[in-house]
């Protein structure tokens, strides 16, 4: 069995992921934007080849490098232990035809207030979100416990951004 792994020597137990395969059969065949030669040791050992793309982060140039490479193979699986990294994988997987979580799962996956609209949906209780400053955060955070996470790239918006700049100062924090 053909399985692609992506980002297969980060972060660091990928390389027990990679012999893991490795020893139960599977072929596997790196995809990076490290030099083969950086991977861990543990990760060259149990890889049958590696592809090393120019940019990691550069999706359709990756995807594009994997389909020459891979043509006339038959690849199996496509693995990505990495979040960073789960929608290209999706990307990959319907690309080439591969069985797996597609891109719009990646996604919802990625992105959690879609994810919280997609569970509600569905009937699940989910906790809500409407802080969107840091203000409404801090109001917040007085009258009960709260939580955050950092938005995405694709969360900041030129005007959001702009928003969270102008509310740091009444909330005392920091905004980027």
């Amino acid at each position: 069995m053909l399985v692609l792994m992506l980002a297969p020597g980060y972060p660091g137990e990928m390389p027990y992921f990679c012999r893991g395969l490795a020893v139960n059969g599977a072929d596997v065949i790196g995809v990076s934007d490290v030099p083969e030669h950086e991977l861990p040791r543990l990760t060259r050992e149990h890889m049958k080849s590696y592809i090393r793309v120019a940019n990691f982060m550069d999706e359709n140039d990756v995807v594009r490098q994997v389909r020459e490479r891979m043509s006339g193979q038959q690849v199996a699986r496509v693995v990505c232990l990495w979040e960073p990294g789960v929608i290209l994988a999706a990307k990959i997987r319907e690309a080439l035809g591969i069985p797996g979580m597609g891109v719009a799962q990646a996604q919802t996956f990625r992105n959690k207030d879609l994810m919280k609209q997609r569970v509600t949906a569905a009937g699940v209780r989910a906790p809500s979100s409407n802080c969107r400053t840091f203000s409404s955060v801090s109001r917040s955070s007085r009258k009960r416990p709260t939580a955050s996470e950092p938005m995405t790239k694709a969360e900041r918006s030129p005007s959001r951004c702009s928003a969270l700049s102008t509310s740091a100062a009444s909330w005392g924090g920091y905004a980027q």
